[in-house]
């Protein structure tokens, strides 16, 4: 999937992840390998730069999210890739 679809994709997710109440939404995300999908997205040569960004951002947000979090996208390679 590539183009404009990713984009609104990710920003759609980033959404429910922003969301007062988003604690559910983002144990899902993660539940499914969120951070590894994101990460991936930036290794690819293919994807738009708006994407990439929208992944960036989307990191963040799950970053700000807690220590926890931050020490997941560690663990997924995601202090090396990024």
């Amino acid at each position: 999937m590539t183009g404009c679809c990713l984009e609104k994709l990710l920003k759609s997710i980033g959404i429910f992840l922003s969301a007062v109440s988003s604690n559910r939404y983002l144990r899902e995300f993660l539940e499914v390998g969120g951070v590894l999908t994101l990460l991936e997205i930036l290794g690819l040569e293919k994807i738009t730069e708006e994407a990439k960004k929208e992944s960036v951002k989307l990191l963040q947000v799950i970053a700000n999210s807690g220590r926890k979090y931050k020490e997941l996208i560690c663990e997924s390679y995601g202090g090396y890739r990024v």
